[in-house]
């Protein structure tokens, strides 16, 4: 069996197939790039401020809108400071994010050790957010009430951890509860069971920052600019089909580096925002949709075509112009059966346009 391995806009030009051999057609599908909006951190820190942290209580269903196993999650600062601070910093907000979204409390705990630069250190600022964020009662925000509240928390069996000391003190056990609880609250984990994926931290320091609308990259930076939008953090979710396409090179992307363009270059935008708040981010149902033509290019009008999914199977007739057509279908890969020619075709994300299939027959090979 032939397999041809292509993407979305060589699809949309129409593929050509062998009547009388089975070709199986992988359509790759385009890598989601999700943008947290707003004030995600603090200059010179990498603490994630609790506006980014409530967006991202979707990041499941982000995950289930394609199928991947592969996020890179790349980190940003604005031009303001020196690139040789702002590159590790950063990379470093894309490491703070990544142990994040897996709930893993001893990267951030590391934060708050003597060894890390005073600038960059976090501290009883980061303890106040976290604080403020779990608190919603409206408690005043300090350490003894968060421990007489994970006391509540483990009595009522919300959560199966150890009590705390309520005195006040905020010693390393207080503060693990601390940013577990504050990691928790977003209710999404990318750290395990069937929402496990390999992530990546990437950093791009300060080498491509948004344009004013925040749409693109800006081609005539201002030098020296503090800017919130591009103190970010960008998730881009690969399909497994191609893994990170291009790879990244190395842990940064130094100024004049073409990955990062192409990575936004191919992804399809999702609108965490929309989704969030339930107008809608990246439609999960898709279509399959093919115009079939004959080997002279004429539709193949009329024809039965046996539709094989993974859930059912069915029999459907091209319409005068050949249009086969059907609605709201999952995502994943269908085979269809036309005469003796059998293809294996992925459904369209909704919205894509119909392409050509042609029914070739190869000529007879002279004498």
């Amino acid at each position: 069996m032939a397999t041809a391995r292509i993407t979305v806009a060589q699809f949309e030009k129409g593929v050509a197939v062998k009547i009388d051999e089975r070709t199986e057609i992988v359509v790759v599908p385009p890598p989601l790039l999700v943008t947290l909006g707003g004030m995600l951190f603090d200059t010179n820190k990498s603490f994630l401020l609790p506006v980014a942290r409530d967006q991202l209580g979707v990041l499941q269903e982000v995950y289930a809108a394609r199928d991947t196993d592969q996020l890179l999650l790349v980190g940003h600062t604005d031009t303001s400071g020196d690139p040789s601070v702002n590159d590790p910093l950063s990379l470093e907000r894309a490491e703070k994010l990544v142990a994040f979204v897996k709930d893993n409390p001893a990267t951030w705990l590391a934060m708050f050790e003597s060894n890390i630069p005073s600038k960059r250190r976090w501290g009883s600022t980061e303890d106040f957010h976290m604080i403020e964020a779990i608190l919603t009662d409206g408690s005043e925000a300090t350490v003894e009430a968060f421990q007489i509240d994970h006391n509540a928390r483990v009595q009522d069996g919300e959560t199966q951890r150890d009590p705390l000391t309520a005195d006040g003190l905020i010693g390393p056990n207080t503060r693990r509860e601390l940013i577990l609880a504050y990691m928790a609250r977003d209710g999404s984990s990318l750290g395990s069971g069937e929402f496990a994926i390999n992530t990546t931290a990437h950093g791009c320091g300060e080498n491509f920052p948004l344009d004013e609308a925040g749409d693109d990259v800006d081609a005539a930076p201002a030098a020296n600019a503090s800017d919130d939008k591009d103190r970010r953090v960008e998730f881009f979710f690969f399909p497994k089909s191609t893994g990170i396409d291009p790879p990244a090179p190395g842990s940064n992307s130094p100024a004049g580096s073409t990955e990062y363009p192409e990575w936004r270059k191919k992804a399809e935008v999702f609108n965490l925002e929309a989704l969030r708040t339930g107008r809608g981010g990246v439609d999960n149902s898709a279509l399959i949709s093919f115009i079939l033509e004959n080997d002279d290019r004429t539709v193949a009008a009329n024809q039965s075509v046996t539709v094989a999914g993974e859930k059912e199977t069915e029999t459907l007739t091209t319409d005068a112009e050949g249009l086969l057509e059907k609605q709201e279908v999952d995502p994943g890969d269908y085979v269809l059966t036309v005469g003796e020619l059998t293809m294996t075709v992925s459904a369209l994300p909704a919205g894509e346009s119909r392409v050509p299939l042609l029914l070739r027959q190869d000529p007879p090979e002279e004498a």
